[in-house]
């Protein structure tokens, strides 16, 4: 099996929500959010800010001089 890992943006961020719907509970893969259980629309929103601000949001780091 190979794995090929991309940079997250919002080209992939998509991609990465139905991994998280088909795979995990919401609680398991993000902050805890009041309402409802399971992968309601206001989830799926808060998975995409929460991404959007800690992954896409972020520069990308930059290599120590050599």
């Amino acid at each position: 099996m190979a794995i090929t890992l991309r940079e997250l943006d919002e080209t992939t961020l998509p991609l990465l929500l139905r991994a998280a719907v088909d795979g995990a509970e919401p609680d398991d893969v993000m902050p805890p959010l009041d309402g409802p259980s399971g992968w309601t629309e206001p989830r799926r929103e808060a998975f995409r800010a929460f991404h959007r601000a800690r992954s896409i949001a972020t520069p990308a780091p930059s290599s120590a001089p050599g």
